[in-house]
């Protein structure tokens, strides 16, 4: 089992949910309050995540409300070089003008930066805006809740224990991917995304 940052390509897999308009609900700006938090006075404090509707693979704040870092470096000219089928620029360019991507806008961004295909970056010592981010997690899922189930004896407090296993393995059962989303301002949501 693998738990990452989502590279870029599978953010905005995430965020379209299969569509091809300009945000996950269409091409109609006036719904854009309906899916995001953007246009604020103050970055903080964060919206609670759910707070609007989700997108077509139920995820919610996939537009506006705090940008995501992604594991991919921002390099102008990488997608013209790059494979189609998942492409990621891991490694981190020698350009000084580059940093890491982080998508999604924040609570202040105007509309057109909550895009699905808006490609803004930062960097990570010294970001200009804060910053959230999603945990992708792949693999044998199904195995990773069966050894979460297994008896570990490592803790005295049983019934906690047992809680927090059943809990993580009905988590991580419900699809083969799961995306967790992480807000500042409360404990990781549960969201699932599709194959």
């Amino acid at each position: 089992m693998t738990i990452d940052l989502a590279t870029e390509a599978q953010w905005e897999y995430a965020c379209r949910a299969g569509t091809t308009t300009l945000w996950s609900f269409g091409d109609d700006a006036g719904k854009l309050s309906e899916y995001a938090v953007f246009h604020q006075n103050s970055f903080w404090p964060a919206e609670v995540i759910g707070t609007k509707k989700a997108n077509p693979f139920g995820l919610f704040d996939m537009h506006g409300n705090a940008d995501e870092w992604c594991q991919d470096w921002h390099s102008s000219g990488f997608y013209a070089t790059s494979p189609s089928n998942d492409p990621a620029m891991l490694t981190n360019p020698s350009d000084v003008n580059s940093g890491r991507v982080a998508r999604r806008g924040t609570s202040q961004s105007v509309a057109w930066w909550t895009r699905s295909a808006t490609r803004p970056w930062d960097f990570p010592p010294t970001p200009v805006n804060p910053k959230g981010f999603r945990v992708v997690i792949t693999g044998d899922l199904k195995k990773a809740a069966s050894a979460i189930n297994k008896e570990d004896g490592t803790s005295n407090d049983k019934s906690g224990q047992d809680a927090k296993k059943a809990e993580a393995a009905k988590l991580i059962q419900t699809l083969p991917n799961v995306t967790l989303q992480s807000s500042p301002t409360g404990p990781p949501v549960k969201v699932e995304t599709a194959e």
